[in-house]
């Protein structure tokens, strides 16, 4: 199984990581896992983008929702 690990940055401060491998939510079908990140790297967990999430993260997402969770992210106010 190939393995696929990216960071995004984006103009507001925030930024996301998108991983698909055999330990992250849905990697062993394929799917992919997402985290969103602050302006160092670091995962957010109170915000309300993730405020529902389990551990901040959006699991088992195929790369059509990934490409509209990115688009969500690069879409908020900017970090203050």
């Amino acid at each position: 199984m190939q393995q696929y690990h990216k960071q995004y940055k984006f103009k507001n401060g925030y930024g996301a990581s998108v991983m698909c491998t055999p330990s992250t939510q849905g990697g062993k079908d394929g799917l992919f896992e997402i985290v969103l990140l602050d302006e160092k790297g670091f995962p957010i967990y109170k915000h309300p983008l993730v405020k529902d999430l389990r551990m901040n993260v959006w699991g088992n997402q195929t790369f059509a929702n990934v490409a509209d969770v990115l688009e969500d992210i690069s879409e908020l106010p900017p970090r203050t």
